[in-house]
């Protein structure tokens, strides 16, 4: 099997014709597509299945998939999760990464290691990489260019500020 990535969990089953609504984890409008291929986790098998229909309604996310029209074929959905292969996810601009790819990343101020980004918080404001510093403490940094100077995940590394006081412990 491909790698997969999580992009969103199915919620609930909606009227009766077979759709549900998600919780999208996705940031890209284009994910949810009719069409698309996507994956299921079913009792630990990931199963492929075809989204026939997308629909907006109220801030919520409705799919139906193909073959699956009524609200009790879709029932034994409700609470798995949809994931999406590497090469249907969306290509990416440069200066912009999945999540996924900064988590485990080794993070270096300079040449000196200072820690592993251990999660990514998503603010309105911008990206904060939360990493956990070689000294056992969490730092908190801002994903902005006057904090981090460079992200090469191929090499598995982040080089940020040196001033330290531009970090933040979660103390």
């Amino acid at each position: 099997m491909k790698d997969l990535f999580l992009v969103a969990s199915i919620i609930k089953p909606v009227g009766q014709d077979g759709y549900f609504a998600i919780k999208s984890f996705s940031d890209f409008s284009d994910t949810f597509v009719s069409d698309r291929e996507i994956f299921i986790d079913v009792w630990g098998d990931y199963r492929k299945f075809y989204i026939q229909d997308v629909i907006e309604k109220n801030d919520n996310l409705l799919l139906k998939l193909k073959n699956f029209d009524t609200g009790e074929d879709v029932r034994f959905l409700i609470g798995k999760d949809i994931f999406v292969t590497s090469s249907d996810s969306r290509k990416l601009d440069d200066e912009e990464y999945y999540i996924h790819d900064l988590i485990g990343l080794k993070v270096y101020q300079s040449e000196k290691f200072f820690g592993e980004v251990t999660d990514v918080l998503t603010l309105s404001s911008n990206d904060v990489l939360v990493v956990n510093r070689a000294d056992g403490k969490e730092a908190l940094i801002p994903f902005i260019n006057d904090y981090v100077f460079d992200v090469d995940v191929e090499k598995g590394r982040i080089t940020v500020s040196d001033k330290e006081e531009y970090l933040y412990d979660e103390d």
